[in-house]
Formats: C-alpha cells, structure tokens, sequence
C-alpha cells in the first residue's frame, strides 16, 4: 500500500500551488483596479506576442522543409520572395 507524500519542516509552509491563469480572472471581475487593468493588458500582449513567435517559428520551418525538399531533388527556386503580401510567380527549373 502506498502512502501520500507529506512534506516535512520548513517547505510545508510554502505555498505548493502554482499561479493559476490570470485572463479568466480579470474577465469574470466587474471592476478592475488600475494595475489589475495593467496586468490584464499585459496578460493579453503576452498571449499574441506567444502566438506571433508560433507562427514565426512555423514559417521558418515550412521554409527549411521546402528547401530541403528542393534540394534533394535538385531544383531551383529563384522567385521565392513575397512582394508585399502576394507571391511573385515562378517558374521551377531543374538545377543544372
């Protein structure tokens, strides 16, 4: 039969849980105190700054994947620039 884990001394005291999630928080609250205002700001930034470097990671690596896969079957991708937000056209030639 196992038994629970009991902390002894000094650690008992210490508060074992871990900050919970702060955006569920603010939201359920009607009024918020200026720095709870700032905190949820803040709370809300980190979120999208995450997402945009997600998405920035995933760009990186389609990038790598089609590089490989052009190299490995040895063609050339000159055109692979965006312009502006549209792709520029390209033709695929086989490397010589």
């Amino acid at each position: 039969m196992e038994m629970a884990a009991f902390i002894w001394g000094e650690g008992a005291f210490e508060n074992q849980q871990k900050p919970g999630i702060l955006l569920p928080q603010y939201q359920r609250s009607k009024k918020l105190t200026h720095k709870e205002q700032l905190e949820y700001q803040a709370e809300l930034l980190k979120r999208e700054l995450i997402k945009i470097s997600q998405d920035i990671e995933t760009k990186k690596s389609i990038k790598s994947v089609i590089s490989e896969v052009l190299d490995h079957f040895n063609l050339i991708f000159p055109a692979y620039q965006l312009n502006g937000k549209t792709p520029v056209p390209f033709k695929m030639e086989q490397a010589s």
